[in-house]
């Protein structure tokens, strides 16, 4: 399938250090502003946004798969894999994301329409990540 959008940045800070991060789904709201609470579950977790969003509640999985982060999304509107490549770049890493709509969705518009709206979300939050690690100067 084609992504929807790809967003790329670079984090400064080794590849394994922003895997780590990502994979700890309880990190979400440290980046992503609008996620307010999240649950665990056994095997999965349970998003609630208090902001206006497509999905103001959505399950997710992860999962890790040699230099990617994979997030399996399904929420009550749309239902989404996102993607983050991994790539060493010096001191650095260069993050790829790509958002791929799953299946059919429940919006009112065809999918296109909300395309930029999400694409500058998702890489706004990117660039919050970004500056978690600037500011924090995380290591794991």
């Amino acid at each position: 399938m084609k992504p929807l959008f790809i967003n790329q940045i670079t984090i400064q800070a080794e590849v394994m250090a922003v895997t780590d991060y990502l994979m700890d789904v309880t990190n979400l709201p440290e980046w992503n502003p609008s996620i307010q609470v999240i649950k665990i579950n056994e095997d999965n977790y349970q998003i609630i946004r208090m902001e206006q969003a497509i999905n103001q509640t959505e399950t997710v999985t992860v999962s890790k798969e040699s230099q990617k982060v994979i997030f399996q999304i399904y929420g009550d509107m749309l239902r989404y894999t996102l993607t983050f490549d991994l790539e060493k770049n010096a001191e650095n890493t260069n993050v790829t994301e790509k958002l791929t709509i799953l299946e059919n969705h429940k919006l009112h518009l065809p999918i296109v329409f909300y395309k930029p709206i999400v694409k500058q979300a998702f890489a706004k939050n990117l660039t919050f990540l970004k500056q978690r690690f600037a500011n924090e100067n995380i290591t794991i």
